[in-house]
């Protein structure tokens, strides 16, 4: 059975009366006001009584209300990715972008993280964060969104989204998830910015799959569509990566088609 006691108690409901659902041990040391000993052994007990998660660099995660602690609210699982990041560049990035900016139906029980550096995989409370290594130089096309009326976390722009996941359809489930997301924000595309991202991440498939995709939807300015087909390449490229290599072959994009064109045209009429 889990305990808490009146000193653990005390530490955890001025947490959160700070709005501190994820703490420092510095935090805990301006609320308990006793030694850096005994409330380094009080977050260690809270933790061994699973009353906190450890997260990353001295930063610890109360448990929620499901946890059986009343009156704790659930944390923001992007603050959680953010406190996991560290002192790492970091940011949300493919399918967990999406769902940010609104291009999914229904939330996943994943986060994907890109960070700079190296950063093992881990479950916190039921949901897996997976990391995506990077290097310095490919933090690019990001910005700051809320998350709750008082947090920011760092996310891939709709473009970078958009491209990332074209890239490694894997991260976004599949090339239908992305297609979709093109199709919900065709209006909202920054087409100036997009050109611009392309020629930066210089990958071939990613722009060949962006090319046939805005093609099928009879979507995008004419002038980008010439853009996209001056850098087709001799390869072929598979539509979606996550399926087997079969499928009819589109001589103007350099694609094999391995998924059907018409279930990535019923996307757009439903």
């Amino acid at each position: 059975m889990k305990t808490l006691g009146t000193v653990g108690t005390n530490l955890l409901h001025k947490a959160v009366e700070q709005g501190k659902i994820i703490f420092t041990l510095e935090d805990a040391l301006q609320i308990t006001n006793t030694s850096y000993k005994a409330t380094a052994e009080l977050v260690r007990y809270l933790i061994q009584q699973r009353w906190l998660v450890r997260l990353s660099g001295g930063k610890y995660l109360i448990v929620s209300l499901e946890g059986g602690l009343e009156g704790i609210p659930s944390v923001n699982r992007f603050l959680v990715a953010k406190a996991l990041a560290g002192q790492s560049p970091y940011f949300i990035s493919h399918y967990s972008a999406m769902e940010i900016h609104g291009l999914l139906t229904q939330p996943l029980v994943k986060v994907y993280v890109t960070i700079a550096g190296r950063l093992s995989s881990r479950m916190v409370l039921g949901t897996e964060y997976r990391f995506v290594k990077s290097g310095p130089d490919n933090l690019w096309g990001l910005r700051d969104e809320w998350v709750t009326p008082t947090d920011k976390v760092t996310v891939s722009d709709l473009e970078r989204t958009l491209l990332d996941g074209l890239k490694k359809p894997d991260y976004c489930g599949g090339i239908s998830e992305v297609a979709k997301g093109l199709w919900i924000d065709r209006e909202r595309i920054d087409y100036k910015s997009l050109k611009d991202y392309i020629i930066r991440m210089n990958n071939k498939a990613a722009a060949k799959r962006l090319g046939y995709l805005l093609e099928l939807y009879k979507t995008g300015p004419t002038e980008f569509h010439s853009f996209l087909k001056g850098l087709v390449d001799a390869n072929y490229s598979l539509l979606d990566p996550m399926l087997p290599s079969e499928g009819q072959i589109d001589s103007t994009w350099r694609l094999r088609l391995n998924l059907n064109p018409q279930e990535l045209q019923a996307i757009v009429r439903t």
